[in-house]
């Protein structure tokens, strides 16, 4: 049976914006489509099935541990890395992490998208916070994982990594946190 915990984040900084690849489907061909930031900043967030909330995915944050853990070890055997067991034996609950709002504001800039500079308008909130579950197997992470690990993995991906657009791992100033809480469930 595995192990659970409840985490709590909140954003620093400058807040994160929003980019959902399902906003970049088009049904036209024209060459160049141009919308309303207005349109553009709601096709960029991910929202709950109600549309009443928006928030990310699950796996943005499951995929953010990963790769917070490359390069580091397993405290148990320092010969095998630590990124194949998050990525095997760690799960984030519930499959929405939504941010318990529908408010945001506009971010419209200048981005390079296939080497053409375009005017972007994304879904930003300026502050926010998260809660959710993450689960972990006693098979190879231990049953302190929420003490030892997943703090560090948290603070690494809330520092150095981020999660949303433009976030530190890709040269932006959006989406870093910090842990709030951490409690055993």
């Amino acid at each position: 049976m595995p192990a659970k915990c409840k985490v709590t984040i909140e954003g620093m900084g400058k807040g994160i914006l929003f980019n959902n690849p399902q906003g970049m489907i088009r049904t036209k061909t024209a060459k160049k489509i141009s919308y309303k930031p207005e349109d553009e900043a709601e096709k960029s967030c991910y929202w709950n099935e109600d549309k009443t909330e928006i928030g990310i995915p699950s796996w943005n944050m499951r995929s953010g541990l990963v790769y917070a853990a490359s390069g580091l070890k397993l405290p148990s055997n320092k010969k095998k890395s630590l990124a194949p067991c998050i990525s095997g034996d760690v799960q984030i609950g519930p499959d929405f992490l939504s941010f318990g709002t529908k408010k945001y504001e506009i971010f419209t800039t200048r981005c390079v998208i296939q080497r053409q500079g375009v005017i972007k308008s994304r879904a930003w909130l300026s502050k926010w916070q998260l809660t959710f579950e993450v689960s972990w197997e006693l098979s190879t992470l231990e049953e302190d994982f929420h003490q030892v690990i997943l703090p560090e993995l948290l603070t690494i991906l809330g520092e150095s990594v981020g999660i949303g657009d433009f976030r530190p791992a890709k040269k932006g100033p959006f989406g870093k946190f910090r842990v709030v809480s951490i409690e055993k469930i």
